[in-house]
């Protein structure tokens, strides 16, 4: 059943760096104001994907889609709840919603830790979490920042490895924060990485040959 209520006011434990006009939640799990929800089980995306958005809710048969007051009061918002409710999607709410900022908001620190000295990288280093490609952003002894297509969660362990002079630098390390940001009409992960079992003398050397 689709319905759309009145506004009512939801707090996301996620960070996102677009200004969201609709989230698309994948799971049920959710509390009514959203506190467990994380980046994987739901999509953010701004007024300009609401395309794409409705084509993503038309296959995907989500049972939460989540549209911001502001926007749902505009000529494209309220055609997109029309459209969702003319495809006739079972099982599938709507909610009208007002996204509140967390209160006493703190910057989002995404080099895992403000421990060590943090420094930006020559552009194109790539690194490899778990298998899979990153873009590394800035560096640091205790913690990375990086880019990727692929998801990554909050608390995530991960395996972080970079190639230093064809030598592979490989670290246990864990997600400590986490933005999903909306490219080109595709998820991209930001995620501060903090690094637990560091060769420090390798990793310096790393540092000192990809810092900018």
């Amino acid at each position: 059943m689709i319905s759309a209520s009145h506004a009512t006011r939801v707090r996301f434990t996620y960070t996102s760096v677009v200004s969201v006009a609709v989230v698309i939640a994948f799971s049920r799990k959710h509390s009514a104001a959203l506190r467990t929800t994380v980046p994987a089980e739901m999509l953010a995306f701004a007024e300009s994907e609401v395309a794409r958005a409705f084509d993503l809710i038309a296959t995907r048969h989500p049972p939460l889609v989540m549209i911001e007051q502001t926007f749902a009061a505009t000529p494209p918002g309220a055609a997109l709840i029309d459209r969702i409710k003319g495809a006739s999607i079972q099982e599938c709410e709507v909610r009208v919603v007002e996204f509140a900022d967390p209160p006493n908001p703190q910057p989002l620190d995404m080099a895992g830790t403000r421990r060590a000295p943090r420094f930006t990288t020559i552009s194109g280093i790539e690194v490899d979490l778990d298998g899979k490609p990153a873009t590394l952003v800035n560096i640091s002894l205790v913690g990375a920042q990086v880019l990727s297509a692929s998801i990554i969660k909050p608390k995530q362990r991960l395996r972080f490895t970079a190639i230093d002079q064809g030598r592979g630098i490989r670290i246990q390390s864990v997600a400590a924060a986490v933005a999903v940001e909306i490219v080109n009409g595709a998820p991209r992960y930001r995620a501060g990485i903090e690094f637990l079992n560091a060769d420090q003398a390798a990793l310096q050397q790393f540092i000192d040959r990809s810092k900018q």
